[in-house]
């Protein structure tokens, strides 16, 4: 990879291709809502403690004058909170909605810098806390690409500066700099290192995921997928379940006499085949020459119609497949059972083949 492309990808992707970040932002949008719920829930209950404590001490002050509630600083940690409930509300309804979850990250990050940045010019003559903590913390806690975290902490450093400048004292205002660029610095620095290493690992478990439910030579669900989705895969079944049990005819002949590529051609032949007649999602390798295809709430005439053109389709190609059909009703299904019976009748087509095949050759 050139120099400038590995370049773009640490600024857009942290370090990943633009494919394997796409492979794992469902990852990244689902990390993101777990970690915008839970900061919500602790800038809320901070807000109404920080908001209550003041008048239950003092409550005849609040009582008497709402105009200096008003303006003090436990309304903004009342209007904080309620502005935090609502985007509580927003959150709860954008699971599993990765814009808007992407967008709520963004108005609570601005919220949490509109306390930070508030409470700092309340004490002018002191140093900036709250704010430094955040430009360390948030980068960290959102998996957020690293040119956005850039820009995002360059604004605030400039915008933080120009408000110390028009209202905090002389002594504050060069440590307030200092300490605005260093730990901004530090929060894009450390915000691009711990999405790196999460995506990093969400890739990979990504691709341990693909590798343990597809089988590599035919692109179709592979056997431990089988097993461990079919319950999931036959509640959407209403009517009836049919199991279409296939073997190859001839693997082993062809391996032995064109070589093991022609023989994997004949099983990405017969797998694509059945992926198109069934889906790749209900196509499964079960191992060796042995696949599984699987359909819903179809006809059994239409599943035979279905298996007729994929073996007129593989005889086109050269190849002989050996079918095995059975359905069941969804009333009284047992599974263990239908692949038996399916597997049965395949292993009866099987041997009716290689007779006809042996009555051939000793004809001529």
């Amino acid at each position: 990879m050139k120099t400038h492309s590995k370049i773009w990808n640490y600024i857009c992707y942290a370090g990943l291709s633009k494919e394997e970040f796409v492979s794992v932002k469902d990852r990244v949008s689902r990390s993101n809502w777990r970690m915008l719920f839970l900061g919500e829930n602790i800038f809320l209950i901070a807000m109404i403690i920080s908001a209550m404590i003041r008048p239950i001490k003092v409550p005849l002050h609040y009582l008497t004058s709402f105009y200096s509630y008003f303006y003090s600083k436990e309304f903004l940690y009342f209007s904080l909170g309620i502005a935090c409930f609502f985007l509580m509300l927003l959150t709860l309804l954008a699971k599993g909605k990765a814009g808007l979850t992407k967008l709520l990250v963004y108005l609570f990050c601005l919220l949490l810098y509109i306390y930070a940045i508030w409470t700092t010019l309340q004490n002018p003559s002191s140093q900036a806390t709250t704010i430094m903590v955040f430009l360390v913390l948030l980068p960290t806690i959102f998996v957020i690409a690293p040119w956005k975290q850039l820009l995002t902490s360059l604004f605030l450093v400039v915008f933080f500066n120009y408000l110390a400048l028009e209202f905090k004292t002389a002594n504050s205002i060069d440590a307030d700099a200092w300490n605005s660029v260093f730990f901004g610095a530090v929060g894009v620095i450390s915000g691009f290192y711990f999405d790196h290493v999460m995506l990093v690992g969400w890739l990979d478990a990504e691709k341990s995921k693909f590798l343990s439910e597809n089988d590599l030579l035919t692109g179709i669900r592979n056997r431990n997928y089988y097993q461990q989705e079919i319950n999931t895969l036959l509640k959407e079944a209403e009517e009836s379940v049919t199991f279409v049990f296939c073997d190859v005819n001839g693997l082993h002949e062809t391996n032995n006499k064109f070589g093991h590529e022609a023989g994997d051609r004949m099983l990405i032949a017969l797998a694509s085949e059945l992926a198109d007649s069934f889906g790749q999602d209900m196509s499964f390798r079960f191992g060796g020459d042995e696949f599984l295809a699987i359909a819903l709430d179809e006809p059994l005439d239409q599943v035979q119609e279905k298996c007729d053109r994929l073996l007129l389709n593989l005889q086109k190609q050269g190849y002989h497949v050996s079918l095995g059909i059975k359905q069941e009703k969804t009333d009284h299904l047992n599974v263990g059972q239908l692949l038996y019976q399916a597997d049965k009748v395949m292993r009866k087509s099987k041997e009716e083949f290689y007779k006809k095949a042996e009555n051939d050759r000793r004809a001529r």
